[in-house]
């Protein structure tokens, strides 16, 4: 597409070509072109990308950096892991906003970066066993209750759940989220506000807490060697775990084909929801830090044996204060808030396959969808993957979540520097065919010189997260496979398809600007939007 010609249909909208017809207005509404309904609203969106990340990341995976690093190494990586993060929603925002289309960012990928990349990055974010790796927490938050239970009744149940609440329409699978999201936004205060009143003292033992664990056993562990080298390495191991705990980018991008108001909807959420996970997760690593020591006795000896799962560091602050109840309480709600991540992550798992049957990368059979627009058949799909969550029947929890961990990490960060790669060639295409800036539906002032820098790091992040493995006296060939199986499948699905099918690099002139922007024209040229008068209105359109 010329840019010239995009420039006007931008400018004077579909309906400024041809007529719309009342039966074309209610099409652009409900279905889609690709056979999925628009039903997710602003405030859908915006929870349901809070949602999707405030897990079993957060609740439990933080007890074993906490023990490698020490309360100021874990408060270190997460916030500059959150800070990376920020330049990679913008990158995907800017295109997201002008196509929302399925398949989201792995879409994009194949229209300005090359088809082979955006199938190989399809099936691996698709797979990236984050349903697996939640259900195997939940059995261990589970045993926290019932240890005698056999751990594949509570991933049966789970997956079960899951499934069905996923063959809902969207717009219901968006309202069953959106109650959930609200449930764990209220468990994240209430534990913010927990904190700061045990830390200044208000607590069974009458104790001002303050910085105390922060001075001994100290603010930093040290891991491989000694010194300022060991502390530097200790900290270097948080962004593994952080990748997997903070998400936020992907979960707005894969929204965005369902999204009502795609183009209005998308620049909110990236502006207000990768602010909220920051204000969310740094907040909550640093209370953690603050009531629970790094060499805590319950914490290690549960890491050692292999059941840290059941032992949040949020229940552990608890239990250490001899609060009676609230660790049960705690925990019941760390199970709901895991058990709607897993939900939000089965989404994301079937719409990225469907996605890539609608592009002629998968199967044809995953491109169907039921009369309400659900992709049943890549949903089975998903769910029979996510089935790896068994394993936990035969080795300890906290050993097969690691395992899910580093697989799902360094999936996560090739995605997120696809994402940034795409957001590069976007501009070179855009300034190829003269289309001009300012038409876009969000334009962030990070890109594109932003999405270099947060190319650099997260890469050097991703080629040493293994780094352990290298040590000498350190090597696990375990902990080597989770760390770089993930890359390896990538390279081998990327090679195969181009070679099998001998996939050009897309040029910028010849990259794809117009497929599925005639459907998000006509969506918009029906929708009347009100700007919010008062007080309240405009605090809830603000917060929603």
């Amino acid at each position: 597409m010329k840019g010239k010609d995009m420039h006007d249909q931008k400018t004077s909208g579909v309906t400024g070509e041809r007529p719309v017809s009342p039966r074309d207005r209610a099409i652009s509404t409900e279905l889609s072109e690709y056979g999925i309904h628009r039903g997710l609203k602003s405030h859908h969106i915006q929870l349901i990308a809070i949602s999707g990340v405030i897990g079993t990341g957060l609740f439990v995976g933080t007890s074993s950096v906490l023990n490698s690093a020490g309360p100021a190494g874990l408060l270190i990586g997460y916030s500059l892991w959150c800070f990376l993060l920020i330049f990679v929603a913008h990158a995907m925002g800017e295109i997201s906003a002008l196509l929302p289309v399925p398949g989201s960012f792995v879409s994009h990928i194949g229209r300005f970066v090359d088809e082979s990349a955006s199938v190989a990055m399809g099936w691996v974010y698709a797979y990236r066993i984050f349903v697996a790796a939640d259900c195997t927490a939940l059995t261990g938050l589970w045993a926290y209750w019932f240890p005698d239970i056999n751990p594949g009744v509570w991933v049966a149940s789970t997956l079960s759940v899951v499934f069905a609440l996923n063959c809902l329409a969207v717009k219901y699978f968006g309202e069953v989220e959106f109650c959930a999201s609200i449930w764990k936004v209220l468990l994240i205060f209430g534990f913010l506000l927990f904190a700061l009143i045990v830390v200044c003292g208000g607590n069974p033992h009458h104790e001002r807490i303050g910085f105390k664990y922060w001075v001994n056993p100290g603010a930093f562990n040290e891991q491989y060697v000694e010194g300022g080298a060991g502390r530097f390495l200790a900290i270097w191991g948080v962004f593994n775990t952080a990748a997997f705990a903070i998400g936020g980018p992907d979960f707005i991008a894969n929204c965005a084909p369902e999204a009502v108001d795609p183009r209005r909807n998308i620049p909110k959420a990236v502006k207000r929801v990768i602010y909220r996970l920051i204000f969310f997760f740094v907040l909550s690593v640093f209370f953690v830090g603050l009531l629970v020591p790094y060499n805590d006795p319950t914490m290690v000896s549960a890491l050692a044996s292999g059941n840290g799962v059941a032992k949040s560091p949020f229940i552990i602050a608890m239990n250490r204060l001899d609060i009676p109840f609230l660790p049960d309480l705690c925990n019941a709600v760390v199970i709901t808030s895991a058990w709607s991540c897993t939900n939000c992550l089965l989404y994301q798992a079937s719409r990225t396959v469907f996605g890539l049957a609608k592009h002629g990368r998968a199967p044809e059979i995953f491109a169907k969808t039921t009369k309400s627009g659900v992709p049943l058949p890549a949903l089975i799909l998903s769910i029979a993957v996510s089935s790896l969550a068994f394993l936990t029947c035969n080795t300890a929890s906290a050993v097969v979540l690691n395992w899910f961990i580093n697989l799902g990490s360094t999936a996560l960060m090739i995605a997120y520097l696809m994402m940034l790669i795409s957001n590069v060639r976007f501009h070179h295409g855009l300034k190829a065919q003269g289309i001009d800036l300012s038409t876009l539906p969000f334009r962030s002032r990070l890109t594109p010189w932003g999405n270099y820098f947060a190319l650099f790091w997260i890469g050097i992040i991703l080629l040493t997260n293994g780094y352990g493995v290298f040590i000498k006296g350190h090597w696990e060939f375990v902990n080597f496979f989770s760390a770089y199986f993930t890359i390896v499948f990538f390279v081998v699905i990327y090679l195969g398809w181009k070679i099998v099918k001998r996939t050009p690099f897309i040029k910028a002139k010849d990259m794809d600007f117009q497929t599925g922007l005639a459907e998000v024209e006509l969506h918009e040229s029906r929708l009347d939007y009100e700007k919010p008068v008062g007080r309240y209105d405009r605090a809830m359109d603000w917060i929603f």
